[in-house]
């Protein structure tokens, strides 16, 4: 979705969960202040990354052995803030071929 946004010229910003230390280069083609990080573990969510599987390249916890609101609370926290600062006009999208 990133590249594809990005060939139709949207400007854009991405929230991802990741491990510390994940940056925008993993996401071609954006720059760094084009991804905003919730990071797995943090003092605000203290357990891995969550996901679908525990098959990862990195420790991960699997949704359904979490609380939702465990995810939601730093979620929606980041969220907020970025959606604040950059005011976007859609959320998710795709342009024709």
């Amino acid at each position: 979705m990133v590249r594809e946004s990005a060939r139709c010229g949207y400007v854009q910003h991405v929230i991802a969960a990741g491990p510390p230390g994940t940056v925008a280069a993993e996401l071609p083609p954006l720059g760094g202040h084009d991804l905003t990080l919730i990071p797995f573990p943090s003092p605000e969510a203290p357990f891995p990354v969550p996901g679908n599987s525990d098959v990862m390249p990195y420790p991960s916890t699997v949704f359904s052995r979490m609380s939702e609101l465990q995810y939601l609370h730093v979620s929606r926290k980041v969220m907020e803030g970025v959606a604040a600062r950059f005011q976007p006009d859609l959320v998710g999208t795709t342009c024709g071929s």
